[in-house]
């Protein structure tokens, strides 16, 4: 018979290690600045006239005035522009890291990049401007494939080195001269957050943006009109032919490559603005901005039903906020632009894994005063801010890639009768989300307050803490490994390789570089911090097994976690902690629960001082009783648990009853653990009202 504890007991230096109101959070602070702009005029390049034949000899005469006039300045080394800096991108001390160690995350191979769509795409910006994100040893690691045009001297199907004019369909040679678009600016940011110097991984963009084009013109079996090069492709098989070439690439020798598409970049919808006049040439085949959704929902369904094992977020990029549709239309009001606007910002909800990037602030070539009647295209500086808002969205994805490092996905949804718990990959498969009778009861604010285990190592608390959903510096994907992952109605389980919650190269001011005191007889141990910290924990793997219904009762979860060494650990005290779960700030009332009395406690020492540890299992309620969660230990491997639960209120800038949880946690102090040993914890997350769960814990208690 289990002999459980009636007392509680102060744990101090139990307490100074966890430092539970750092524990796992992380905020980030966002910026935003709006900027109005009422400037319109009436002339535009490469209208898209009613008579898409015409439209053929203007896209000729364009190019031609392109080699006839030098209408953009040498780039600029400064600071990053106000439209950069104006986006909702984390600031320089919350991006994600570099990427010290992510070379050791896969194979040697290429991340795809696919860029397509018209103009806007392609890169029709002029005039000067800044990328912070630029530098020589970045650019070396981004390459495209080639596409041959009468503006360059590229052979077709060819890696070579990327620049800001990219080898889209019609496009010119890359010089100081040359307009610009997106892709380039995106690629930087992808290598600044996935990739790093010694890494064997590269950034292949695969350009296929061709200007002017229909949604119609990217339908499987529509050739293009009057393509500039070479004999006619339908569009859509033109791109995926090239992406299944960039897929099979091969390294030197023959090597096989781990190759991936990780991401779709759309600015399309200009032309077809003049389609939805009755009496345009086009109108039949895109009568409507409901159709050109339909058309576009297709075409990113049809390439990635063509590369299933691939999953990519598509990016729709919006228009150049003053245009106002074409001219002739403007004068007839017949160019239902505004509630085109509209549709494309839902393109969210209707294409799963996509988002709309907005363009507030961006302006065209002629608001920037460097070519004039063009208020279609977005000038230079608004292209680089466009790659900067375009990365934004993709890090902000709920759907994202798989796990970036391993590929494995860990999306999942499990449910019985009254709950809902889900996982992602985002978290490296910790859970992120779980719902009691409908109603969501986990507080995720803040990067890693969720549900989750963690372990504090050699007794520097978070100063060495691997942590199962990723360290304090991660935005929007994890820092831990996620190895494996499976489901199944009621049941899932996972292994990670758990990132640090400092990583190597972050401050904080908690973290020691000696060890001293009790634990070490013979003098400071050297530990010299934060350089021991690399991307993730080479010593140990956590793995957790989560059941619904158990033992038949629909409120009780079992969450079983395993962490297993790869190294003998001889310096105590490390500190399991197997579960640790924020919940929504209704639950504010906080008792400790009394098993052989069946009593609640208030969570109160007699001095009265909150409790922040003890021996008893804590409850979480809201004040009228109505919902509660406590969590309850099973003793079976034979160590004492220490129970932690308090309320914590975030401070700063953000500071809201969001910015507020309520915490339950189960701790186990471990002082040695030898290599290949793996030492086994049981939790039960037990869930209803403060009544039911009082009752369910002596129920378990009692089958024990």
């Amino acid at each position: 018979m289990v002999t459980w504890g009636q007392t509680d007991f102060e744990v101090s230096r139990f307490f100074s290690i966890l430092r539970t109101k750092r524990l796992l959070g992380f905020t980030s602070i966002f910026r935003q600045a709006r900027f109005k702009r009422d400037l319109f005029t009436w002339g535009q390049i490469m209208v898209p006239y009613k008579r898409p034949r015409i439209r053929g000899f203007l896209l000729f005469a364009s190019l031609l005035l392109f080699f006839f006039q030098n209408c953009s300045v040498p780039l600029s080394s400064q600071s990053p522009s106000f439209l950069e800096r104006s986006v909702d991108l984390p600031t320089d001390s919350s991006r994600p890291p570099s990427g010290d160690s992510l070379s050791k995350s896969l194979d040697p191979g290429y991340d795809i990049i696919v860029v397509g769509g018209q103009s806007n795409a392609v890169g029709f910006g002029f005039g000067e401007h800044s990328d912070a994100y630029a530098s020589a040893s970045r650019d070396a690691k981004i390459f495209q494939l080639s596409r041959s045009t009468p503006l360059n001297s590229h052979e077709d199907l060819k890696v070579i080195p990327a620049h800001e004019t990219l080898d889209h369909w019609g496009a010119w040679s890359a010089d100081s001269t040359s307009p610009v678009g997106f892709g380039m600016g995106f690629a930087r940011r992808y290598v600044q957050t996935y990739l790093n110097e010694s890494s064997e991984r590269k950034v292949l963009v695969i350009p296929a943006a061709y200007g002017g084009t229909y949604s119609y013109e990217w339908d499987e079996e529509i050739d293009p009109l009057e393509l500039a090069r070479g004999e006619p492709k339908p569009l859509l098989k033109d791109l995926l032919t090239r992406i299944q070439f960039a897929l099979v690439l091969e390294g030197e020798g023959g090597k096989k490559l781990n190759n991936r598409i990780v991401a779709l970049l759309w600015a399309q919808g200009e032309s077809d603005v003049a389609c939805f006049s009755e009496n345009s040439d086009c109108h039949s085949l895109v009568p409507s901005p409901e159709a050109w959704m339909k058309r576009t929902e297709e075409m990113v369904m049809k390439l990635r039903s063509s590369f299933p094992s691939h999953q990519f977020p598509f990016l729709l990029a919006g228009f150049v906020p003053s245009w106002r549709g074409w001219p002739w239309q403007v004068a007839s009001g017949q160019n239902h632009i505004d509630s085109f606007k509209a549709l494309r910002e839902k393109v969210g909800e209707v294409i799963p894994n996509a988002a709309y990037v907005p363009t507030t602030g961006l302006i065209s070539n002629a608001e920037a005063g460097v070519r004039a009647n063009d208020e279609v295209h977005f000038s230079a500086e608004s292209q680089a801010g466009l790659a900067h808002r375009m990365y934004s969205k993709f890090l902000r994805l709920k759907a994202p890639l798989r796990d970036p490092f391993t590929g494995v996905d860990g999306n999942g949804t499990i449910s019985n009768s009254v709950f809902e718990l889900s996982t992602f990959s985002k978290y490296a498969g910790a859970v992120g989300s779980l719902k009691f009778k409908g109603q969501e009861i986990l507080n995720s604010y803040g990067y890693g307050r969720l549900f989750q285990s963690a372990m504090y190592k050699y007794g520097m608390g978070e100063c060495n803490n691997p942590i199962e959903a990723g360290g304090r510096s991660a935005t929007q994907f994890s820092h831990s490994r996620l190895v494996k992952y499976s489901k199944g109605e009621t049941h899932l389980s996972s292994t990670v390789r758990p990132a640090f919650y400092i990583l190597k190269g972050e401050f904080s001011p908690n973290c020691p570089t000696q060890l001293k005191g009790p634990d070490f007889p013979n003098g400071p141990e050297s530990f010299v911090y934060p350089e021991t910290n690399e991307f993730f924990d080479d010593e140990v793997t956590f793995s957790k097994s989560i059941e619904l219904n158990f033992q038949g009762d629909s409120q009780i979860i079992r969450h079983e976690f395993e962490v297993k060494s790869q190294v003998d650990f001889e310096i105590a005290p490390n500190i399991v902690q197997p579960h640790y779960s924020a919940y929504t700030r209704k639950l504010s009332s906080i008792f400790l629960y009394d098993i052989p009395s069946r009593q609640l406690l208030p969570n109160t020492s007699p001095q009265g001082h909150e409790v922040k540890f003890s021996n008893r299992p804590k409850i979480l309620a809201t004040p009228d009783g109505t919902l509660a969660v406590a969590l309850l230990e099973d003793r079976s491997n034979g160590f004492s648990p220490i129970y932690g639960g308090n309320v914590v209120v975030f401070d700063g800038p953000n500071a809201s009853p969001e910015a507020s949880t309520s915490d339950l946690s189960l701790n186990y102090r471990v002082s040695t653990l030898g290599p290949r040993q793996s030492l086994k914890f049981v939790t039960y997350v037990i869930v209803g009202s403060l009544e039911e769960v009082q009752s369910k814990i002596d129920k378990l208690v009692s089958d024990k």
